[in-house]
This record gives C-alpha cells, sequence and structure tokens, in this order.
C-alpha cells in the first residue's frame, strides 16, 4: 500500500501544521474540545479497555495518529493505560517526546502500519483513532488494526456527519479543512487540508470490510445548543469464523442476509 497524491497533502498538512496544532491543543484553544470531545474519547477508550481487562492490569493502548500527544499523555496518566503513540509526521512526534520523554511515540504513516502491523509492537486492548481516519480508503489500515487488537476494541472519533455535511450534499466525497477559528501562535495562516466526507452507512459499511463491526455508537452533544459534536463508534473484531460470511457492506447486502 502506498500513500495516494491525497495522502500526501494530508502528511504534508500536519507537518505545516505541527507547530500551530501544538499550540491550539495545548492552549485549548478549540472550542469543540472543551465542549466534550476531549471527554469523550477519553471516556470510550477507558470503558472499552474496562471491558477486557480487570482493575488490576494495565491495558495496552495504541493512540493512532497521536499528534503532539496529548491523548496519549492523558490515558496514561489518568487511567493508568499502557500507551504507545503513532503518527505519520515526523515533526509532530518529536513535540509529543519533547513534552514526554518517558511516553512511547513511532514515526509511522499509514500505509507503513498497512504494509507491516508488527512494526507497532502490539497486541493492544484497545486502539484510539481520534479524529485521525481522514483517508478515502482505509480498507488496509483497518485490517492491520485488526491484526495489532484482535481481541480488542477499535474507538473511532470523528466529525459527526449529520452536522459536518454543513450545506453540502450528504454524500461521500473529499472537503477541505481551512481551520479557519483554530487560531495560531502571530496569527499565521495554517496549511489547508483534504479530507474525506462519509456518511454514516459509509462508514458502518468501511469497517465491515475492514474487518470489524460497530458494538456501540455514541453522539457527544454540545452542552450549549444540544447539537453533536462527533460521532464516536467502538468496534470490535470480526471474528475468522464470521469473516468470511461478512463480504458485503450494509448499503450492499441483500435484505435476506444475517
Amino acid at each position: 500500500m502506498t500513500a495516494s497524491p491525497k495522502d500526501r497533502r494530508i502528511q504534508g498538512s500536519w507537518h505545516d501544521n505541527a507547530g500551530r496544532w501544538t499550540a491550539a491543543v495545548r492552549s485549548g484553544a478549540i472550542t469543540s474540545r472543551r465542549a466534550g470531545t476531549d471527554s469523550a474519547i477519553l471516556g470510550a477508550i477507558v470503558e472499552a479497555v474496562a471491558r477486557l481487562r480487570p482493575a488490576c492490569i494495565l491495558g495496552h493502548v495504541l493512540d493512532l495518529g497521536c499528534g503532539e500527544g496529548w491523548l496519549t499523555r492523558r490515558l496514561r496518566a489518568e487511567a493508568g493505560c499502557r500507551v504507545t503513540g503513532a503518527d505519520g509526521s515526523a515533526e509532530l512526534v518529536r513535540l509529543a517526546r519533547e513534552a514526554d520523554p518517558d511516553g512511547r511515540y513511532l514515526h509511522a504513516d499509514y500505509a507503513a502500519i498497512a504494509a507491516d502491523p508488527g512494526c507497532l509492537g502490539g497486541p493492544f486492548d484497545a486502539v484510539a483513532a481520534n479524529f485521525a481516519l481522514l483517508d478515502e480508503d482505509l480498507s488496509g489500515l483497518l485490517r492491520a488494526l485488526a491484526i495489532c487488537a484482535p481481541a480488542g476494541s477499535l474507538v473511532i472519533q470523528t466529525v459527526h456527519p449529520w452536522t459536518a455535511c454543513g450545506d453540502g450534499p450528504y454524500a461521500d466525497g473529499w472537503r477541505e479543512e481551512s481551520f479557519a477559528g483554530f487560531g495560531g501562535p502571530g496569527g499565521e495562516a495554517w496549511s489547508p487540508m483534504p479530507w474525506y466526507f462519509r456518511t454514516l452507512e459509509t462508514w458502518i459499511g468501511d469497517l465491515r470490510d475492514g474487518g470489524w463491526r460497530v458494538a456501540d455508537l455514541r453522539e457527544p452533544a454540545d452542552p450549549q445548543t444540544g447539537r453533536p459534536l462527533s460521532l464516536v463508534l467502538t468496534c470490535a473484531a470480526i471474528t475468522p469464523e464470521r469473516r468470511g460470511r461478512v463480504t458485503a457492506s450494509p448499503r450492499e447486502a441483500p435484505a435476506s442476509a444475517p
């Protein structure tokens, strides 16, 4: 699996925005994170690990697309988890290591993970993908994560498709994030980033095609407006005996399918 031109643009944007992103996260400048998305992913991961591990045993979590490392640090400090952070941006990984010298952070892009899941050093009890799945083709990565966490959970937090579509059509397709309103040191301009919009139906279908089934779905709401801030999907790997039976996405499956 090689990185597509869009994948390379996503990686380039994170490289260009690394300093601005780190400053925005660490200063609490992103309103939606303060309103509930940070606590939503933390809570979902802690619950996923607790279901698999008794309280006396530390869970091992992969923070996929860890960025500057905030979730890795919080899971270790507040939940006592053993955490590996992985990101495709060398600069963000450098900033994460600088802030957390005792943490474990790997520089690995999604193409490398899809080609060699063992590079992450699992197995993991849970994988967190917090606003980190932005590509159109996730199949190879999802299959690799099922190898990394065969008995664990994949917890995805992403934009809520019913609100993120805005005035555009509710249909799969590439969009562009301008990071408007995120702020930045000295008012510096952000580097725009492409990202792939998925409907809820496509999320569920793509996950199933990649070897995962959705076990829990949550919609954290903005306490002020009541509108959903994000979509949180907790997924379990499809067992080998079931994997052969599940080949079509929900939008393609016949009505008589189990």
